[in-house]
């Protein structure tokens, strides 16, 4: 540098640096895109490079610097964001230069998602079977996809119990008694979160049994009916059934839907029967067979024997003469002056009755069955008259001679009344010191009297004759006479 002197002076100043930093760079802001949770903070952070420190900052709502943020002039800003935004930053240098140094960042868009729900477990409250599986989902919803899982067997999701390997959305359980579910899920936000579902109980009913049916192989009459009951358990009501004509389930009959069936076969049928129940998922189970045998319809024919006669002071034996229906048989026996029957006085439960009549007198028998079918199957016989005649009464018999002597014959005769014709009549003798009669010559028919001739008696004694009197109901009368043969000079 030189004056205006006359005589001109010239000086050197000292030296001054200026110092070149390299160009001022506004880095990417980080995390880079981050997501977060509705109500989560997150910290940005700059990354300025070159330029002259000390560096100045200043944030914007906006990917370009154009919407300061009041109060935001840190290096790094925190701070809940209500919904997703972009965000960037000035940094601004403390250079001398003639301009000054500032940059500003690229934005960085902070997605906000809604908070992390974990959702009521479906099915909810299922029921199923010992033995079955059941399959639980999760519902998680909001937050950060994707999720992981954890599955507990209580409510709460209590470390304790905790089921491993169990990480899935979904769980497959066969508890064998009623249990509690529960899950965690964590989101894959910025700062993880976590949330624990309610408790869903899954009820462990005992197994479906489809039992016997009721009654067990029953036996009806053609044209009864009879109600079959289903014997289900366990399970979970409510059930439904299905009923089938045949031993296992194979031809469904249209309607019977019920757990009772009303059945009217005209031949032996077998049925069954499927139950399904209301677990989840539902199970079916088919009964054992039961079959109905159907027997003919239930008959009382007359008693036996028919329109029989008798006479008085006897007794004959009645038999019934059932057919059909199911044995065995029930019975009871009536008898009436008339012949309206059933009536009058009610007398053996047997199949077979001993009756004495005084009189002419009507009698039949009301039958049932052992059936198990409805109506219940009863027959009536048609009536059975026994005729009573006056008692077979035989006169005692008289002789033309008491007494007769060697070589010498009686007549013997007598008359009879009541009993019931045609008659046979039969002499008999018996000789002095023998102990039984015999034959008088041949039986022969006779009406009310009959006679015959001792013959030529030769030994000395007491000689007796009987007359035998056998009416159509075999009923024998005998009546006895008593000839001496006194002992004679010869």
């Amino acid at each position: 540098m030189s004056d205006s002197a006359y005589t001109p002076s010239a000086g050197c100043s000292s030296g001054d640096t200026i110092t070149v930093n390299s160009e001022l760079v506004a880095g990417a802001i980080t995390p880079s895109s981050p997501s977060i949770d509705n109500g989560q903070a997150i910290t940005l952070t700059t990354h300025a490079t070159g330029g002259t420190s000390p560096l100045l900052y200043q944030w914007y709502s906006d990917g370009i610097c154009g919407s300061a943020i009041p109060g935001a002039t840190s290096s790094t800003y925190s701070v809940p964001f209500p919904s997703t935004t972009t965000i960037s930053y000035r940094v601004t240098d403390s250079s001398q230069g003639s301009t000054a140094g500032t940059a500003c960042s690229t934005g960085d868009t902070i997605t906000v998602n809604s908070a992390l729900v974990a959702g009521p477990i479906t099915p909810p409250g299922p029921i199923i079977n010992n033995g079955q599986l059941i399959t639980l989902t999760s519902a998680p919803s909001g937050g950060t996809a994707p999720y992981s899982y954890q599955w507990y067997s209580s409510s709460s999701c209590p470390s304790a119990s905790l089921i491993t390997g169990a990480t899935s959305s979904i769980l497959v359980a066969s508890p064998s008694a009623n249990t509690t579910y529960s899950y965690r899920v964590t989101d894959s936000s910025y700062s993880p979160t976590s949330k624990c579902s309610s408790g869903d109980i899954v009820t462990v009913n005992p197994t479906l049994a489809a039992r016997s049916i009721m009654p067990s192989n029953p036996t009806i009459d053609t044209g009864q009916q009879i109600i079959l009951t289903s014997q289900a358990s366990g399970g979970t009501q409510p059930f439904s059934y299905q009923w089938y004509s045949d031993a296992s389930c194979i031809t469904a009959i249209t309607g019977a839907t019920q757990q009772t069936y009303l059945v009217s076969p005209t031949a032996t049928t077998s049925y069954s029967y499927k139950v399904t129940d209301s677990a989840n998922p539902r199970v079916s189970e088919c009964s054992p067979g039961d079959t109905v045998t159907v027997n003919t319809q239930l008959a009382a024919a007359s008693a036996t024997p028919t329109s029989p006669a008798i006479d008085n002071g006897q007794s004959i034996t009645l038999t019934a003469n059932p057919s059909g229906g199911t044995a065995p048989y029930h019975y009871l026996w009536y008898s009436s002056t008339n012949s309206a029957c059933p009536g009058g006085a009610s007398l053996g439960t047997t199949a077979t009755l001993l009756v004495t009549p005084g009189a002419n007198t009507y009698y039949c028998y009301t039958v049932t069955d052992s059936s198990t079918g409805n109506p219940p199957a009863t027959a009536t016989s048609g009536i059975d008259l026994v005729s009573v005649s006056p008692s077979l009464t035989v006169n005692t018999p008289s002789s033309t001679a008491s007494a007769v002597d060697t070589a010498q014959s009686s007549i013997l005769s007598s008359t009879f009344s009541g009993g019931v014709s045609p008659y046979t009549c039969q002499w008999l003798q018996k000789a002095p010191g023998a102990s039984n009669y015999i034959s008088l010559g041949s039986p022969s028919t006779c009406l009310s009297s009959a006679s015959t001739s001792t013959g030529t008696l030769s030994t000395l004694g007491s000689w007796s004759f009987e007359l035998q009197v056998t009416d159509r109901k075999l009923r024998d009368r005998r009546v006895t006479v008593t000839l001496e043969f006194p002992s004679l000079a010869m």
